[in-house]
């Protein structure tokens, strides 16, 4: 996948409300799930699809080779003039209290 396609599809995800999924949202984090997970900042979650139409981030394109044929990994990292510095929290499992703080969103799939 080329960075347009790419950036087209995270738009799209954007656009259509699939961009970020329950367990991400800052809303949901009184609710435990079994993994650990990131929490978008709430500034991030409710500015989300200005965030991404900005373009103000840079993406990296990684390969999970632990499974095989998955999807591509892309890494994208806030701009220092994006306003979004800290974009995350990390949560570990069984806990609805944010543990660590994250500064790069992954997006596994653009499409789902």
């Amino acid at each position: 996948m080329n960075p347009n396609d790419f950036l087209k599809e995270l738009k799209d995800a954007s656009s259509n409300g699939s961009l970020m999924t329950p367990k991400h949202d800052p809303n949901n984090l009184g609710t435990t799930f079994s993994s650990y997970r990131t929490v978008l900042s709430n500034k991030l979650a409710d500015n989300l699809s200005n965030f991404i139409s900005s373009c103000k981030f840079t993406v990296e394109e990684y390969e999970n080779t632990k499974i095989q044929n998955s999807p591509p990994y892309f890494a994208i990292t806030p701009h220092q003039d994006s306003g979004f510095n800290i974009p995350a929290s990390g949560v570990t499992a069984n806990s609805v209290f944010a543990s660590t703080t994250v500064d790069t969103l992954v997006v596994v799939s653009g499409r789902t």
